[in-house]
């Protein structure tokens, strides 16, 4: 595949969509199985702007690991490739993963699966600076 940015990957940190572990700040109001609805529908939107240009490669960081089925459901309706998340803490784990991209690619943005309002502009921007 022909990307804009050939020297580049975009990394997208996620957690398996378990209720009661994920968005928890938002329990209190929506509930368990609400909060992880909710948390599905953000990284759904994550990636569909990650894939609206053909900015990079696009690796999505899973934790605990790889294995939940909305991680391989979203490798088969996105061009992307899985990897777990290794490492102590979240600063770790983010450590590694540019690590390992920048082993590879000369350049590596990296995001979390929760950010409604960025877009593929954004993204494009970020690999641009």
């Amino acid at each position: 595949m022909k990307y804009l940015f050939q020297d580049a990957t975009l990394l997208i940190f996620c957690k398996a969509p378990t209720p009661g572990l994920v968005k928890t700040r938002l329990i209190p109001a929506l509930g368990a199985e609400q909060a992880t609805l909710a948390h599905i529908a953000l990284t759904r939107t994550t990636l569909n702007h990650a894939f609206e240009r053909p900015l990079c490669p696009v690796q999505l960081y899973c934790a605990p690991d790889t294995g939940h089925g909305f991680f391989t459901r979203c490798a088969k309706d996105y061009p992307l490739t899985l990897a777990k998340q290794t490492g102590i803490d979240l600063g770790a784990r983010m450590a590694n993963a540019l690590t390992a991209a920048l082993a590879h690619y000369r350049r590596a943005v990296l995001i979390g699966c929760d950010c409604p309002g960025l877009t593929a502009g954004d993204l494009e921007q970020a690999f641009q600076a």
